[in-house]
């Protein structure tokens, strides 16, 4: 099941409807809310802000659970 995935995506190249792996996935919720809310046309100086804001929030996070399931293994 792991193996299909990469092959097709690497058929089809990008795609929004094919998402292989956490951080695709992540990465295009993140900008479809994003757009919701800000217009990267209309203010691009704030849409890139808050898309490097919250990808730092959550990189931080992702780090301190790594450090959390480290300790406890």
């Amino acid at each position: 099941s792991s193996f299909v995935p990469p092959l097709v995506y690497a058929v089809l190249g990008s795609s929004r409807d094919l998402l292989v792996g956490l951080v695709s996935i992540a990465s295009l919720i993140l900008g479809s809310m994003l757009r919701q809310k800000v217009s990267p046309s209309k203010d691009p100086l704030l849409f890139l802000q808050l898309a490097k804001s919250i990808t730092v929030f959550l990189h931080m996070k992702l780090i301190n659970l790594h450090v959390k399931i480290n300790l406890i293994i």
